[in-house]
């Protein structure tokens, strides 16, 4: 798979992956695309980063450990300032935890194994 230099430019992007591959493979490829990347493995850190610096995509796996990717979302909903789009990375999209997701109103989200294309063909179509 070939992804084009530069489809990203300008698009800061906070990835938080609990699994170190995942995490790095999915940054890798965000970057490639010229995205500017910052990674965490926790939520909580996710959003005390958030608060500090924020970002025009939020990437978040669902299950973490201690809080999850829907507290995420709804911590940084809860936020004053212009919205950002927070898509939803999954290993587990049957019955009730899909349906969570999809009462969370995520922008989008993806079941693992993803392919990084799906994930910027998503990014490409919400970006301003």
């Amino acid at each position: 798979m070939t992804i084009q230099s530069q489809r990203l430019l300008g698009v800061s992007i906070l990835l938080v992956e609990d699994d170190d591959d995942n995490r790095e493979i999915l940054a890798t490829f965000l970057r490639h695309a010229g995205a500017t990347v910052t990674t965490t493995a926790a939520a909580q850190e996710a959003f005390e980063i958030f608060k500090a610096d924020r970002p025009s995509f939020i990437v978040t796996d669902i299950a973490m450990p201690q809080r999850d990717g829907i507290w995420l979302l709804e911590a940084v909903r809860a936020m004053p300032g212009p919205p950002v789009h927070v898509i939803a990375v999954t290993a587990h999209a049957m019955g009730g935890q899909r349906d969570r997701i999809q009462a969370a109103r995520f922008e989008a989200y993806l079941v693992k194994p993803l392919e990084p294309e799906d994930l910027i063909v998503i990014i490409e179509q919400l970006k301003p």
